[in-house]
């Protein structure tokens, strides 16, 4: 498929504050992705340790944090409010 606004990878990039902004928005995510990572049972220590060095590359800050600024989205809330 020739997609006319479809962009080369060294044009789709993120500014240094871009993704420090992204980093703060997924921060819960983020969290809940190293809970993950460290009770996952079908990877070895190696492949856990290069999964966290990735996120320390990418987003350190919530690499190392335990929690985040802001509170995790009780999505019963917008469940509830659905019905």
């Amino acid at each position: 498929v020739n997609n006319q606004y479809e962009k080369k990878p060294e044009e789709v990039y993120l500014s240094d504050t871009a993704k420090v902004v992204l980093c703060e928005t997924l921060c819960n995510e983020i969290q809940v992705y190293k809970s993950i990572l460290k009770r996952a049972q079908n990877i070895n220590q190696e492949q856990y340790i290069e999964s966290m060095e990735e996120l320390r590359t990418s987003c350190p800050k919530e690499a190392v944090e335990e929690s985040c600024a802001d509170a995790k989205l009780d999505i019963r809330e917008k469940v509830d409010g659905c019905y």
